[in-house]
């Protein structure tokens, strides 16, 4: 899961290019989804050719047979023209992408269809780009295909396009799928991607706040599509390690924590240090789901402010109700 604190547009923007650089992922093998299918944690449908099945490293879908991939990327409505503009063929062909083709698909609403080609060192790719905004969110979808794939009849170009055109929002995506009766010095940004939410802190007027390398954030984020969590104090370690590096802190404290009928387990990071340089502290609830899945909660404070914002966070969490 991926997780942005500030400029919720411009990070989307910088994701848009992460994303069409992504190419002949090699993953391990799920079980096969019915058409229609919807990514765990995502708010998009599509009605998939068969041999695609949900990946579990990234928001989208693998091709098991070719490794074709189609990757999922929801922001706000209003990142629509940001986005659109990162698709222009100049834009593109700085990230390596040639052959660009810019049209439409026999989809109605607002959207763009870019083709492409992409050499890789794994062979080159044809491209298939779809912009869309509908309701509050812009969505992307990009599929990265083997030529050599398309060519031997693996896989039919034809078939993605097909699925891309299908592409919707899933019924009561524009909903949170929680709610926060009490978020101290925090208020919704309304940026979110995917299920992840995103608060930032609003001081109160004449109060200036002091620059900092690592201001405080708040994510509130749902996966519910997926699996019952077996484990979750090694999920919820696992995603401390995630949000440093990759390395879990020698000093992570871990307790029970269950809220709105939910069972769950708090861990806390402190900061490293004291001054503004140090690591910020994390603060993490995960929270099974009633059906599967999970809720997640992050808050991270610099060291200054970790003192103040850690019995905070606990409170927003505390606060915390999953819809029904």
């Amino acid at each position: 899961m991926t997780f942005l604190t500030r400029d919720p547009h411009g990070c989307a923007v910088k994701l848009l290019a992460t994303i069409l650089l992504l190419a002949g992922i090699s993953l391990a093998a799920v079980p096969s989804l019915a058409d229609p299918a919807r990514a765990p944690g995502s708010r998009l449908v599509l009605d998939l050719p068969h041999g695609f099945a949900a990946s579990p490293t990234f928001s989208g879908f693998v091709h098991l047979p070719s490794k074709a991939t189609i990757i999922l990327l929801e922001v706000p409505a209003s990142a629509y023209p940001d986005m659109a503009r990162g698709l222009s063929a100049e834009t593109l062909s700085s990230q390596g992408i040639t052959n660009v083709r810019t049209g439409t698909l026999n989809r109605e609403g607002e959207h763009i269809y870019v083709t492409a080609e992409q050499a890789t060192p794994a062979g080159p790719f044809a491209k298939k780009i779809l912009l869309f905004r509908e309701g509050p969110v812009t969505a992307l979808l990009s599929a990265s295909l083997p030529k050599s794939a398309i060519e031997s009849g693996t896989i039919s170009a034809e078939e993605v396009e097909r699925a891309l055109a299908s592409a919707r929002l899933a019924p009561g995506a524009g909903e949170k799928p929680f709610s926060l009766s009490y978020t101290g010095p925090f208020r919704d940004t309304g940026a979110f991607i995917g299920q992840s939410h995103f608060y930032a802190i609003v001081d109160p007027p004449g109060i200036q706040r002091q620059p900092s390398s690592t201001p405080p954030s708040l994510i509130v984020a749902a996966a519910l599509d997926g699996p019952q969590i077996d484990d979750l104090e090694a999920t919820g370690r696992a995603g401390i390690a995630e949000l440093t590096g990759g390395q879990e802190p020698a000093n992570v404290e871990s307790q029970r924590f269950d809220v709105a009928g939910l069972e769950g387990v708090e861990h806390v990071a402190p900061p490293k240090g004291s001054g503004e340089a140090s690591d910020a502290g994390i603060y993490q609830v995960i929270l099974k789901g009633r059906d599967g899945g999970y809720y997640r909660i992050v808050g991270k404070a610099p060291a200054p402010e970790w003192p103040t914002l850690l019995p905070e966070f606990r409170k927003i969490a505390q606060s915390f109700a999953p819809q029904p």
